[in-house]
């Protein structure tokens, strides 16, 4: 067994405590007897695909490297007061001593990165967040494996971190971007067309027979002990990304983000419910065998994180 499946079984990495319950994945059945059996229903999807736009969905800020970098070496514990005061822009005083004049500082405005990590964290729904009752994506689930998707891939991006919106948000801006300056200069743009098949195994990328794009994509299966993270994206709501752990130690730490379009905002959000099976899964075997997985889906559907984000820059 390897450091790293060592490090995620043994529950040595911090859980994406932000990443809430849902009734959207119940009881999973495994079909031991799956294969991979494209229909004329893929048509529809590849059109939609090959229709591309990359619009939208909410009105969020890039995410820009400098915003990781800015925060990325901050203290993960924090303590709520801090947060909250830091969040209000409030004066921070420090006590006074030996008769010595009290040290005041202003507190640093927070940054997008921190906004997102603050929404990730959140153990509890906070108070006057939205309802997931009230999303669009309500009534979505996922209730058996395996199952797959047509889509396209975007491409994957080194990420310093191994959960959290934080951590997806700003390569899959720079994925996006650099495929909208290519649609700019050449009016179309070819990505690979794939297969993304969800099992107990993990995610398998597989070629579509349509792919145009050769060599471009890196076909093959991301073991489930190796996913840290999963979510669909809160801006671009065809979007599903996900983390994988390429090595990680006590000195050492690398990560990687991987970003698919979907051909509905509906299936992006089916493949976030997909890989949540998956961990759900996974994690009974682990538990059989009594060790821990602290990785999670973030299952918060997109409009509801793009609200309670809109919520935090507007306070």
């Amino acid at each position: 067994m390897s450091q790293v499946e060592q490090n995620i079984e043994t529950g040595s990495l911090s859980s994406a405590s932000g990443s809430q319950t849902s009734n959207d994945v119940t009881h999973i059945t495994e079909d031991p007897n799956f294969s991979l059996d494209p229909d004329s229903a893929f048509d529809d999807a590849i059109n939609k695909l090959d229709d591309m736009t990359l619009e939208p969905d909410s009105e969020i800020p890039d995410m820009t490297s400098a915003d990781a970098d800015d925060s990325g070496s901050r203290d993960d514990d924090q303590d709520d007061e801090k947060v909250d005061a830091k969040r209000k822009g409030v004066t921070i005083q420090s006590s006074k001593q030996d008769g010595k004049k009290p040290l005041s500082r202003t507190a640093k405005k927070p940054s997008l990165f921190d906004k997102l990590k603050r929404l990730t964290k959140f153990e509890k729904k906070p108070k006057g967040s939205r309802d997931s009752n009230f999303s669009k994506f309500r009534g979505i689930k996922i209730d058996r494996l395996p199952v797959y998707f047509v889509a396209k891939y975007i491409g994957s991006m080194e990420t310093k971190g191994v959960f959290g919106l934080e951590h997806v948000r700003g390569p899959v801006d720079e994925l996006v971007g650099k495929v909208k300056d290519d649609l700019i200069s050449m009016d179309r743009v070819e990505l690979p067309l794939c297969y993304v098949v969800f099992s107990s195994k993990g995610i398998d990328m597989r070629e579509h027979p349509s792919n145009k794009m050769k060599d471009k994509i890196p076909f093959g299966l991301h073991p489930i002990d190796f996913i840290s993270y999963g979510v669909q994206d809160m801006k671009y709501w065809r979007v599903f990304s996900f983390i994988v752990v390429n090595e990680l130690g006590y000195k050492k730490k690398k990560t990687e983000c991987h970003a698919f379009i979907a051909d509905s905002t509906q299936n992006a959000r089916k493949m976030a419910l997909a890989l949540a099976a998956c961990f759900s899964v996974y994690k009974k075997k682990l538990k059989a065998e009594g060790k821990t997985h602290n990785f999670q889906v973030e299952l918060r559907p997109p409009d509801e994180l793009a609200g309670d984000l809109q919520d935090d820059v507007d306070a």
